[in-house]
C-alpha cells in the first residue's frame, strides 16, 4: 500500500452502521482526507453530520444477528474491522475561549 494514501469510511451521521453503500469506501491521498476535515458545518445537532472512519472493514453482509444490523449493506462494528489506518483524537471541546 502507497504510504501516501489513506483508506476511510464516510458515514451519513452518528447513527449510521452501514459499511457497504456505493461510494463509502474511499481510498485517497491524505490531502483529500484534510480537506474533508477542514470544511465545518454548524449545525443544530452534530449527530447528524457527515462522519468518517479510518478503517478497512470486511467487504461482506453481515451476520452478527443483532437487532439492529444492517446485514447485507455491511456492519460498523469490531469484528468487521481489519485494520486502523490513522490515529483520531477527538478535540470539540474547548476552555477559556480556546478553539
Amino acid at each position: 500500500m502507497n504510504a501516501d494514501l489513506i483508506t476511510y469510511l464516510t458515514l451519513r451521521d452518528k447513527h449510521d452502521k452501514a459499511t457497504r453503500r456505493p461510494g463509502q469506501r474511499h481510498t485517497g491521498p491524505w490531502s483529500e482526507l484534510v480537506a474533508m476535515l477542514t470544511r465545518h458545518a454548524i449545525l443544530p445537532n452534530k449527530d447528524l453530520g457527515l462522519g468518517f472512519a479510518p478503517l478497512t472493514l470486511m467487504d461482506a453482509p453481515c451476520t452478527c444477528g443483532s437487532e439492529t444490523c444492517p446485514g447485507q449493506a455491511g456492519h460498523l462494528i469490531s469484528t468487521n474491522v481489519l485494520a486502523f489506518n490513522a490515529l483520531m483524537l477527538d478535540c470539540d471541546k474547548y476552555r477559556d475561549g480556546w478553539r
